[in-house]
């Protein structure tokens, strides 16, 4: 089995290669960057991709669903800090097979693996448990509004919640009641949560 790991943090790579080398039949195919990793993929059509959603050259979201897009039947399993349900849902929705966080014990991304190479869909326990406990509280798939997702984007490009007041023609009451609703309906736990949920997603 071939895997290709995308991500560009040395000591991730590293536990990688330690926990792969448990399996003598993987060989591991590396790349530190989404260009890089989509040109190796093609070249080298590897089993499984397990790959980083933060890349230094953009986002690993816009790598998955180029990936997919060129071969359907890609499979991609995310490794990602990311731990909030709604980077779970948008990484599903994009086509990834699998989705375990870097808090995860070890084993899931073995475990993941295994159930991925067989044609099964896995989600770690981190993930499931989120996506869960979001359930259980009401919570959907977010469908956000062209406000909401202007709002989003303009987080996303930096701005402030004055900024965005300006830019929307709105009092600063009426920007941080929409941006407290995003958080909410991402069901997001911080300001900083959203921001950076922001920049990984906006505009795609």
């Amino acid at each position: 089995m071939r895997i290709l790991l995308i991500e560009d943090h040395p000591i991730v790579k590293d536990a990688c290669r330690l926990l792969l080398a448990e399996r003598p039949d993987v060989t591991i195919l590396e790349a530190s960057t989404g260009a890089a990793g989509e040109r190796l993929c093609a070249a080298e059509n590897p089993d499984i991709v397990v790959l980083d959603l933060h890349l230094p050259d953009g986002s690993g979201l816009d790598v998955l669903r180029r990936l997919r897009t060129e071969d359907g039947g890609r499979r991609v399993i995310v490794f990602s800090m990311y731990e909030e349900p709604s980077f779970v849902w948008r990484a599903m929705d994009a086509g990834a097979m699998g989705y375990v966080t870097k808090s995860d014990h070890p084993d899931a991304l073995l475990e993941a693996i295994r159930r991925v190479h067989s044609g099964e869909r896995y989600l770690g326990a981190i993930a499931a448990r989120q996506v869960a406990f979001s359930n259980m509280r009401g919570g959907t798939h977010p469908k956000l509004s062209a406000r909401e997702r202007e709002v989003l984007n303009l987080l996303a490009d930096g701005l402030s919640i004055s900024r965005i007041a300006e830019r929307l023609s709105v009092s600063y009451r009426t920007s941080a009641s929409l941006v407290a609703q995003l958080r909410t309906k991402l069901d997001l736990p911080s300001t900083a949560a959203l921001i950076r949920h922001a920049v990984e997603t906006a505009r795609q």
